[in-house]
C-alpha cells in the first residue's frame, strides 16, 4: 500500500526552528508518529510524508544523535519515509506549487492518506495572517507564520482532484459534522477518533494512540528511592484549570508540571503560586521529567472524560516510569479498561487522594514497579501500534469498496 501521513510534528528528540533555533512549540509528535510509521513500513507499506519535514534543521544538526530512545526504530522511520522539504521552504509555497510536490513524490496514487486535524489559531496559521506574511516576506509575521492550516485546505482539495480516500485522525477532539461537511472530498473521508463522539456514525471508528510496545521496556524503572519529584503533569494548560484546581494539592512538595502554562502572559504563577512550573520540554527531558517522579495526573479537559478520549499521557509514563493517576471524571468502565485490576487504586477523586496514593507508590517502591509492569502489558493488548495499522488497513479496504 501507498499511504501518505500528514502529521504537524516533530520526530526527533529536540525541535528546532527554521533558523535552526531550539523552539518552544506543544507539538508531541515525536513520542508516538515513529511508531505509526514504522509500524507501516514494517507491515510493507511505502510511507509519504505530507506535511513538511520540521526534522530537517534538526537532523542537519545532530545527525542520528536526534534519536536517542528506541533509536533504531525511530531512525528507520524517518530515513525510510518520503520526506517533504522543510518548512522553511514548503511555507512559502501556493498551493499548485505544493500539489506539484506532492505529485513528485506519488501522493496522488496513495491508497489513502492519514491526517491529523488541523485547528485555525488566529495569528499563526490562519490565512489572513499567511497573506499578510508573504505581501513582502519580511512583516514582524514572517517569522511566526506557520502552514499547517493552509496545507490542510490543500490536502483536502488534493484528495477530491484525485479521488485519494482520507482518514481523519480527530486528536484535538474538534472536529465536527457540519465542518466534515463543508471539506471538498466529504464523500471520501472517514474519521479516526480517541473518544466516542463519533460512535455510530457511519465511517468513523474508534482507535487509541498507538505505540511500539515492542519497545515498552526499553527504558528501565527508577526504583532508587531518591525521586526528584512526588508528582508531575506533563502538558499544556488548555482547558485544564478546574482540573488543576480540583486534584493538584499545593500543600504537598516537589510538584512540578510542564508546559505553556507560564507563556503568553498566561497567569498559572499567581493563581497557583505553589505549584513549580516548567517549560516545555524537548522530547529528550521526557525520560528525566517521568521517571524522577513517583505519580503523573491524566489531568484531561472536561470534553474529554466526557467522551473517554485517553490521550498519549498514559502511555508516556509507562514508558517513562512514573505510576498514572486517573481523574474519577472518566468513569469507572472507562478507567478500568485501562487499569485493569488496579483500576480502584489508580483512581483519585480529590486532593487527598493524589496525596495518599503518592506516598503509598513513593514508600513502596516494589508496588510501583508492579504497576508499571502490569500496564505496560495490559495496554499492549488493545494499544500496540499493529492494530492502528490493521485499522488503516481495513479502511482501505471499505473506502476502496465503495
Amino acid at each position: 500500500m501507498v499511504i501518505g501521513y500528514s502529521y504537524w510534528g516533530y520526530l526527533g528528540d529536540t525541535k528546532y526552528d527554521i533558523d535552526g533555533n531550539i523552539a518552544s512549540t506543544p507539538d508531541g509528535n515525536a513520542f508516538y508518529s515513529w511508531s505509526i510509521i514504522y509500524g507501516l513500513l514494517k507491515a510493507g507499506d511505502k510511507v509519504i510524508q505530507v506535511m513538511p519535514n520540521r526534522d530537517y534543521e534538526g537532523f542537519l544538526k545532530e545527525g542520528e544523535n536526534l534519536f536517542s530512545w528506541c533509536k533504531e526504530r525511530r531512525l528507520f522511520a524517518y530515513n525510510h519515509m518520503s520526506k517533504m522539504p522543510s518548512t522553511g521552504y514548503v511555507r512559502l509555497l501556493s498551493k499548485e506549487q505544493i500539489f506539484q510536490l506532492w505529485d513528485n513524490r506519488n501522493l496522488c496514487n496513495s491508497d489513502i492518506i492519514l491526517h491529523e486535524w488541523r485547528m485555525p489559531i488566529v495569528g499563526r496559521n490562519d490565512n489572513p495572517t499567511r497573506l499578510f506574511a508573504l505581501k513582502d516576506n519580511c512583516s514582524i509575521d514572517y517569522v511566526n507564520y506557520q502552514p499547517d492550516y493552509f496545507i490542510q485546505e490543500c490536502l483536502c482539495e488534493y484528495c477530491a482532484k484525485n479521488n485519494i480516500p482520507m482518514i481523519i485522525f480527530d486528536l484535538d477532539y474538534k472536529l465536527s459534522m457540519y465542518m466534515v461537511d463543508d471539506l471538498p472530498n466529504r464523500d471520501n473521508v472517514y474519521i479516526f477518533e480517541l473518544g466516542n463522539k463519533w460512535g455510530g456514525k457511519e465511517r468513523a471508528m474508534h482507535v487509541e494512540i498507538p505505540f511500539d510496545f515492542e519497545r515498552i521496556f526499553e527504558i528501565p524503572i527508577n526504583n532508587t528511592g531518591m525521586l526528584e519529584n512526588n508528582i508531575v503533569y506533563v502538558g499544556n494548560r488548555y482547558e485544564r484549570d478546574w482540573c488543576i484546581d480540583k486534584y493538584v494539592p499545593t500543600e504537598l512538595d516537589k510538584v512540578i508540571v510542564y508546559g505553556n502554562w507560564l507563556e503568553s502572559g498566561r497567569d498559572s504563577k499567581k493563581k497557583w503560586p505553589n505549584i513549580t512550573f516548567g517549560k516545555r520540554l524537548q522530547t529528550k527531558d521526557m525520560t528525566r521529567a517521568y521517571n524522577d517522579s513517583v505519580c503523573t495526573l491524566l489531568l484531561a479537559k472536561e470534553e474529554y472524560t466526557k467522551r473517554q478520549f485517553m490521550t498519549a499521557r498514559i502511555i508516556e509514563s509507562i514508558f517513562y516510569g512514573c505510576v498514572p493517576l486517573f481523574i474519577e471524571e472518566y468513569g469507572e468502565e472507562c478507567i478500568k479498561r485501562y487499569a485493569g485490576v488496579y483500576s480502584s487504586l489508580l483512581t483519585v477523586g480529590s486532593k487527598s487522594d493524589v496525596i495518599e496514593r503518592t506516598m503509598l507508590f513513593k514508600y513502596n517502591k516494589d508496588m510501583r514497579s508492579n504497576v508499571i509492569y502490569y500496564l505496560r502489558e495490559r495496554l499492549a493488548g488493545f494499544m500496540d501500534v499493529r492494530y492502528f495499522v490493521d485499522d488503516i488497513h481495513k479502511v482501505i479496504e471499505i473506502m476502496h469498496k465503495k
